[in-house]
């Protein structure tokens, strides 16, 4: 697909999974051009770790603290707005950042066509009348947008058209470049051996709020029964020195802990892993349930994660519980455990479904959303 003109995207740091994205895109000769407001966030500390190969610029800007929650501002892009042309199509994300809202207000008045890129808000968010109060007015800009392109399942994209009803509303999956694990599920063999014992793996920060101690407790109680069972968790946080703790000390050689792996050896515990296991509660995608499934391996995890709503079919290459049945998780993880049988054949469905999970079928699916709400906008024909 080529575009007779140019897409400009705002979007707030360089996260690994939207490098890979941004990659993919240019890679298919498209005028692109990338605003980061930031090259790390306080809350999300990924590093830029290679020469970004497209287009891109990093806007200056200041971080302020609003209530505790960091947000940034940077009035530089209005400057950008004004010097670009007006065919250009401008593809915005965070609609609770000021920026976009700057932004959104020029292309607004300047009849500059754009589109919202975003996660739908957690499910637990949306109990509370405050914040809810909040995403309302900070939505109201996007009554202007062309349409929103929504990163999840299609039950996400309920959140937006129910506010917007007349504009498209578009899910489209969020994946990432795992040929490297797409290599790793096309060498995996389901068969296991009675006697072998399975290895879960746990992907993720070590935070009370991605319930990693919930993992880590049933992890321990696993090893202390003698279920023929191994954990590895890799990641880090505030729980680090805790699960150090009681690994060393209950852990028995059967609970293994990697903080800060490179790739190549984070793609090492992918291969030596038999099952993921993703115990948060809610995640707007959850990059873990999609390189494992990538990987060639069931995924255990909550509906409330969007990767796994979207790509989990339950009970074939994984299981999804409800968001607060810690006790249904565990079944499931024992139910693998020590059914061996279900195990390959969840494992050979997960081998089967790998290919399809990869960024050029991400990017696929956007341009199809992007090109629908263009025509439906009736500007800018693709040729």
């Amino acid at each position: 697909m080529q575009l007779n003109s140019g897409l400009r995207f705002l979007h707030n740091i360089p996260h690994p999974c939207m490098v890979d994205f941004f990659t993919e895109l240019h890679s298919r000769s498209i005028d692109l051009t990338v605003y980061f407001q930031s090259r790390h966030h306080t809350e999300r500390p990924w590093p830029v770790e290679r020469d970004l190969p497209f287009p891109h610029e990093f806007l200056p800007g200041r971080m302020w603290h609003i209530g505790g929650r960091p947000v940034q501002t940077n009035s530089g892009i209005r400057r950008i707005v004004a010097d670009h042309d007006r065919r250009d199509w401008w593809i915005l994300s965070g609609y609770l950042e000021p920026t976009l809202h700057l932004i959104a207000g020029d292309l607004n008045r300047k009849n500059i066509p754009w589109i919202l890129l975003n996660e739908s808000p957690y499910k637990n968010l949306d109990a509370s009348s405050f914040r809810d109060f909040v995403r309302r007015v900070a939505l109201r800009p996007v009554r202007r947008a062309k349409g929103i392109i929504v990163f999840g399942p299609p039950r996400d994209g309920a959140y937006f058209a129910a506010r917007f009803p007349t504009k498209p509303v578009l899910p489209v999956p969020q994946l990432l470049d795992t040929q490297n694990l797409n290599a790793i599920a096309a060498k995996r063999k389901p068969r296991l051996s009675e006697s072998s014992t399975i290895r879960a793996l746990f992907c993720g920060q070590w935070e009370p709020a991605k319930r990693a101690d919930v993992l880590f407790e049933i992890a321990l109680e696993f090893v202390h029964n003698n279920e023929p069972v191994e954990f590895s968790f890799v990641g880090k946080g505030s729980l680090s020195e805790y699960f150090h703790k009681r690994a060393a000390t209950d852990g028995r050689g059967r609970i293994w802990l990697h903080e800060s792996l490179d790739k190549q050896h984070l793609l090492e515990e992918y291969e030596k892993a038999n099952v993921v296991v993703q115990p948060v509660r809610n995640q707007g995608w959850g990059m873990t349930v999609t390189e494992g499934l990538a990987a060639g391996l069931p995924v255990i995890a909550s509906h409330g994660v969007g990767a796994a709503e979207g790509l989990i079919v339950n009970g074939q290459n994984g299981f999804l519980f409800e968001a607060d049945d810690i006790a249904g998780m565990k079944d499931y993880l024992r139910l693998l455990i020590h059914d061996r049988a279900r195990l390959e054949a969840m494992t050979a469905t997960a081998i089967q479904n790998a290919p399809q999970i990869n960024i050029k079928v991400g990017v696929d699916k956007f341009l199809e959303a992007f090109e629908t709400i263009r025509r439906l906008s009736g500007l800018t024909p693709l040729r």
